[in-house]
């Protein structure tokens, strides 16, 4: 095979990989609540941007887990993320769109973008935040998807044929 080829091979192979989940978890989040920045930021409308897929498309690289609930295990989170990554269920939104106070996350990821930018992903139960490369924040709506996949869901979701 031409050196060429091999090469387009191998860019295009690593382009379509998943990103890669790594954990340094702490004991405690740094992120108290919604980011004070994210709450100032101005709400651009009131529309569904479409799925948290979407919005990060293939650009992210590595996700680390700095802080996890200790219900967790390393296993059962690469699973939950990596599905959230390709869920068609998730809707984000430039406002908060829940009423809900929302406290230490239970989840705490830091983004790296495969342009070296950092972001941010946090999770509340069935709603959560993500800091895109740009630095804008994104709320998302995670309801179908935390109770057909977290561990502590409780709603059965029927699958569509």
């Amino acid at each position: 095979m031409r050196p060429t080829l091999l090469a387009l091979m191998l860019i295009t192979a690593t382009q379509a990989a998943e990103p890669k989940i790594e954990f340094d978890k702490q004991p405690k989040p740094s992120i108290r609540g919604v980011p004070k920045e994210a709450k100032l930021q101005s709400k651009s409308d009131t529309l569904n941007h479409g799925t948290l897929a979407k919005q990060m498309a293939d650009s992210v690289q590595t996700i680390t887990v700095q802080h996890a609930s200790k219900e967790w295990s390393d296993k059962e989170l690469t699973q939950y993320l990596t599905g959230l990554l390709t869920d068609t269920s998730t809707a984000t939104y430039t406002f908060q769109i829940w009423s809900q106070l929302v406290l230490e996350p239970e989840v705490e990821c830091a983004i790296r973008f495969k342009d070296q930018k950092q972001g941010k992903l946090l999770l509340w139960d069935t709603c959560g935040c993500y800091q895109d490369p740009q630095g804008r924040w994104w709320f998302l709506s995670l309801f179908d998807y935390y109770h057909a996949n977290h561990p502590h869901g409780t709603r059965r979701i029927q699958k569509e044929p």
